[in-house]
C-alpha cells in the first residue's frame, strides 16, 4: 500500500511536470511569434529609411539644382539691371516736355544727360567721331601756355 502511494504520488508529480513542460512549450512559442514580429517590423523600419535616404538624396540634387538656378537668375538680373541702364542712359538722348518728364519714375529722370552728337553711319565715321571726342575732352582738359616747351616733342 506504501509503495502504491509513492507510485501515485509519482505519477502525479510526473503528470505536473509534462503540464508545466507544455506551459513553457506554449510561453517558448508565443516569444517566437514576438521575435518573429519585432524581425518583420526591423525589416519594414529599414526599408522606410531607405526610402527617406534616397528621398533626402533627390531634395539634396534639387536643392543643388534650385541653387544653380538662383544663381543664374542672379546673374541674369544683374546683366538686365545693366542693360536696362545703358538702354535709360539711351533714352535720355531724346527731348521730352516737362510734364513727361515729371510723370516719369524718378530713377529715370537721375540718369546723367548724354552728350549729343549726331549718328554714326560706319566704322570710319565711327573711328573718326571717336578720336574726335577723345581729342576735344583732351583739348578741354589741358591748358596749353606760352610757356609750355614744345620743342621736346
Amino acid at each position: 500500500s506504501a509503495s502504491a502511494q509513492h507510485v501515485q504520488s509519482g505519477v502525479n508529480l510526473v503528470d505536473q511536470t509534462g503540464t508545466a513542460l507544455d506551459k513553457l512549450v506554449t510561453q517558448v512559442a508565443n516569444v517566437d511569434a514576438l521575435v518573429s514580429e519585432i524581425a518583420s517590423s526591423a525589416n519594414e523600419q529599414a526599408t522606410g529609411l531607405a526610402e527617406i535616404n534616397s528621398a533626402i538624396n533627390q531634395m539634396d540634387r534639387v536643392t543643388q539644382r534650385n541653387t544653380a538656378m538662383v544663381e543664374e537668375s542672379t546673374a541674369a538680373c544683374h546683366s538686365l539691371t545693366n542693360e536696362s541702364n545703358e538702354l535709360m542712359g539711351r533714352v535720355r538722348h531724346f527731348k521730352i516736355d516737362e510734364r513727361e518728364q515729371d510723370a516719369m519714375p524718378a530713377n529715370v529722370r537721375s540718369f546723367p544727360q548724354p552728350s549729343l552728337q549726331p549718328p554714326v553711319k560706319d566704322h570710319q565715321d565711327r573711328a573718326s567721331a571717336y578720336f574726335q571726342s577723345r581729342s576735344s575732352a583732351a583739348a578741354q582738359t589741358v591748358e596749353v601756355t606760352d610757356a609750355d616747351d614744345w620743342q621736346d616733342f
